[in-house]
């Protein structure tokens, strides 16, 4: 966007929005009119919601991030990124987490009971229940569905937040290390890698925030629903949920080859977008030698090596979703059958209770249970690969000070990077490389002293060393 036009554009409206516009979405409704009337324009879009900021997520998540390598460095650890966004985005998560809970045990879990309560007045010659109890039961059916409207939309809402959050934060960090890599990390890095870190890695938070929780939820939701179920029909339910469980340790392996897969993937990712850019660089050499068609042969060579794992990332994930569409029916059919077996006579109120039982454990543990395990599995990959970056070597600081001409004019706001001695330029017994692996350094023993003012020249053939020793100069060869 225009920055004049940025400027004039009016505030969020979720700034000064109240708690109950916010829980309601109630502050988009003037967009929604406005929109109602006539085409909207970027005239009529919003500036960015002060605490989405890219500077305000970056500055605090890399003062976290510089604690983070004090501390590991103190007790020769690594850093992890994994703590910095648990310390960043903990607190918010758990209270999201309290919410869940609150949606699915008071909302989900309680429905089917009153459920059941509603059908078991209808059986007859039943006369244990007064037509009032039925309507309160039914009440109470609606007010669990409406229980989990309100909850959902506005917790989804702060999840999709949280996560957009995560994905701006650790992009502004990438972006400010990209800018302090040493030479002989650029020589580790690609610029394809640092695109696909920042085009495709980061937007795993997006999606994982969304389910992880559920990896928690979902197991305890199962526990309480057998006991429930275990009071209509005894140990037939506990043989039902033991067929269901069976599903879980194959979805935890598809999931660790999600996990592979994912790897491999953002590997030949790298690897494509570091040909693509080569190419873009040199097309003008590739046409003049109608080097076109063996280069495009390569280029879909890349692409295809890297759908070879997209599609088995896909495969994987439709094993696992197919666990959703028939998982709930046949435990329903062995708790039914099983309960027959024993002896036992089934009646309408049961089978409601359990068929309502069971849809939620198979929403939660075969949909999004599944989900979780999978992308939270593809989050960590992404999370080590954020990491192995952040780690990367940086340029060591330049030293900033007050210069001798700053302090005569008593401008304190004058800095200089030259120290105070006679030179502007001293290397004494200077000894670098391009790289630490190499085993012979480019310059040894180099000393070098340049008075203020002169003019140097530095000559000689390709290859001698004049670009090191520029880069020497600027401190970005180590």
């Amino acid at each position: 966007m225009d920055l004049g036009l940025y400027k004039t554009v009016q505030p969020n409206p979720r700034e000064d929005a109240s708690i109950f516009s916010i829980a309601t979405m109630w502050y988009t409704i003037p967009t929604f009119l406005k929109g109602r009337k006539r085409d909207l324009e970027v005239s009529d879009l919003h500036q960015t919601y002060s605490k989405h900021k890219s500077k305000l997520l970056g500055d605090k998540i890399e003062a976290i991030w510089l604690k983070e390598q004090a501390c590991a460095l103190k007790s020769q650890k690594q850093p992890s990124l994994k703590r910095v966004l648990i310390k960043m985005f903990g607190f918010d998560f758990v209270l999201l987490f309290i919410f869940c809970l609150v949606m699915e045990f008071a909302g989900r879990t309680l429905q089917p009971l009153l459920l059941g309560q509603l059908v078991d007045y209808y059986k007859p010659g039943q006369t244990s229940m007064t037509k009032t109890e039925a309507y309160g039961f039914a009440g109470g059916v609606v007010a669990c569905s409406l229980l989990q409207v309100l909850i959902t939309t506005p917790y989804m809402t702060a999840l999709f937040h949280i996560g957009m959050k995560m994905r701006v934060a650790c992009c502004s960090l990438l972006y400010r290390k990209a800018l302090k890599l040493s030479q002989s990390a650029l020589g580790e890095t690609t610029i394809g890698q640092m695109v696909n870190l920042l085009s495709n890695d980061v937007n795993r938070f997006d999606t994982s925030i969304i389910f992880a929780q559920y990896l928690v939820v979902a197991p305890l939701q199962v526990i309480v629903a057998t006991y429930f179920m275990y009071q209509e029909v005894g140990i037939s339910a506990v043989i039902g949920v033991v067929v269901l469980l069976l599903f879980v340790p194959l979805q935890y392996c598809l999931a660790r080859l999600i996990a592979k897969f994912r790897y491999k993937t953002a590997y030949k990712t790298d690897e494509r977008v570091r040909l693509m850019n080569e190419v873009v660089s040199g097309i003008q050499v590739i046409k003049m030698y109608t080097w076109e068609k063996p280069f495009a042969k390569f280029v879909a060579l890349a692409r295809r090596a890297e759908i070879k794992f997209i599609r088995g990332v896909s495969f994987l994930r439709g094993i696992i979703m197919s666990f959703f569409i028939f998982s709930s029916q046949v435990c329903l059919f062995v708790t039914i059958l099983a309960y027959i077996y024993f002896g036992e006579q089934i009646t309408a109120k049961k089978v409601f209770v359990l068929t309502a039982f069971y849809n939620v454990i198979r929403l939660n543990m075969c949909n999004l249970f599944a989900q979780a395990v999978a992308q939270v599995s593809e989050a960590k990959v992404s999370i080590k690969r954020l990491n192995e970056f952040l780690v990367r070597d940086e340029k060591p600081p330049t030293p900033l000070h007050v210069s001798k001409k700053a302090k005569q004019n008593g401008n304190a706001n004058e800095f200089s990077t030259e120290d105070e001695s006679n030179y502007a330029i001293e290397v004494c017994n200077g000894e670098a490389k391009w790289n630490d692996s190499y085993s012979e350094s480019t310059f040894e023993n180099l000393n070098i002293k340049i008075k203020p003012g002169s003019v140097v020249a530095v000559i000689g053939p390709v290859g001698s060393g004049k670009s090191s020793l520029l880069q020497l100069i600027l401190k970005e060869l180590p």
